[in-house]
C-alpha cells in the first residue's frame, strides 16, 4: 500500500512493544487517516487502539516502521512541537482532562497557554462551546456537569486548540447511552464542517457516520472498509473480537427477508424509516 505523506496520519509497517513486554502491541500495521475524513478505529481491549492514539501525537514512537503526521516524521524530535500543535487528543475519562472549576475557564486554559490575544481566546471558547452544545452552561461549575457534558467539555477544550486532527480514544466509554448519542451527534457536526477525526472505539453503533473503518486484532489490521461493509460482515465480527449490537442483528434479519435495502444503516431511525416510509 502506498501511503500519502500529505495525509493527516500515516502508519507504514509499524511495530511497537512496550518496555518489559514480550508481546508487541502493534505488528506490521499499515493504514492512513486521510485529511478531512472521519475514520473509526475498532477492536477489542488489547488490540492496540490506544497505542495508535498515542503515536498520532508522538507520545509513543514506533520501534519498527514509520509514522508520519501531516508529513512530519514522529521520530524527529524537531517535529514534536509542530505535531502536537496539529493533533488534539480526548481520552476516555473526562475528569482527568478538566483543569478548571468553571466551564468557560476550562476551555480557555489551552489557548491561554499558547499566549493568544484575549479576543482570540474568547472567540475560540465561544466557538468550541457552541460546537459541543455547552454555550448555555459556560458559567456552570464543571463538577455539576453530567458525564456526557463533561466529555463534551473535554472535546471543547481540544477544539479550542484548533487542531488539524482530532483523536478520540474511547471518549464515550464512561458515559451513558444518552451522553454517547449526544457526543456522536457532535462528531457528525464536526465531520460536516470538515474536521479530520480519528475515532477509537469498540462500539459499532457509534460509527455509522464514519467515512471508513479499520479494525485491529492483536495489534494488526484485520479489516478496512466502509461502515456498511463492516456491518455486512456480521459473521466475521466475532472473529475480529467485536460484539454484535442488537440493531446490527436486526438489520441483517431484515436484509435476509428482503424488507430493507443494503444501503440502510443499523440505526433505529433508519430502520424504522425504511420499514415505515
Amino acid at each position: 500500500m502506498s501511503l500519502d505523506l500529505g495525509a493527516a496520519c500515516s502508519f507504514r509497517q509499524v511495530g511497537y512493544a512496550y518496555p518489559g513486554s514480550s508481546v508487541p502491541a502493534l505488528r506490521d500495521l499499515t493504514f492512513q487517516v486521510r485529511a478531512g475524513e472521519w475514520l473509526a478505529l475498532l477492536g477489542a481491549n488489547g488490540s492496540g487502539k490506544s497505542t495508535v492514539a498515542r503515536m498520532c501525537n508522538a507520545l509513543l514512537i514506533p520501534t519498527q516502521g514509520d509514522c508520519s503526521v501531516f508529513g512530519l516524521d514522529t521520530r524527529d524530535p524537531a517535529n514534536l512541537f509542530a505535531i502536537r500543535s496539529k493533533v488534539g487528543l480526548v481520552f476516555q475519562n473526562p475528569d482527568n482532562q478538566i483543569v478548571a472549576s468553571v466551564v468557560e475557564e476550562d476551555v480557555a486554559f489551552g489557548p491561554e497557554n499558547l499566549g493568544l490575544p484575549p479576543e482570540e481566546i474568547e472567540s475560540r471558547v465561544r466557538e468550541a462551546l457552541l460546537t459541543v452544545g455547552l454555550w448555555e452552561r459556560r458559567r456552570s461549575a464543571t463538577y455539576a456537569l453530567s458525564g456526557g457534558q463533561k466529555q463534551r467539555l473535554a472535546l471543547a477544550g481540544a477544539l479550542a486548540m484548533n487542531p488539524s486532527l482530532l483523536v478520540l480514544d474511547e471518549a464515550t466509554a464512561m458515559i451513558d447511552p444518552l451522553g454517547r448519542r449526544e457526543f456522536v451527534d457532535t462528531l457528525v457536526r464536526l465531520r460536516s464542517a470538515g474536521k479530520t477525526i480519528l475515532q477509537i472505539t469498540h462500539r459499532l453503533e457509534e460509527i455509522v457516520g464514519a467515512d471508513r473503518v479499520v479494525v485491529l486484532k492483536g495489534g494488526t489490521k484485520v479489516f478496512e472498509g466502509t461502515p456498511l461493509e463492516l456491518f455486512s460482515s456480521r459473521r466475521d465480527l466475532g472473529a475480529m473480537g467485536i460484539g454484535v449490537p442488537p440493531l446490527v442483528e436486526l438489520r441483517e434479519e431484515l436484509l435476509e427477508r428482503g424488507l430493507i435495502s443494503p444501503e440502510v444503516p443499523p440505526t433505529l431511525e433508519a430502520l424504522m424509516g425504511a420499514l415505515c416510509p
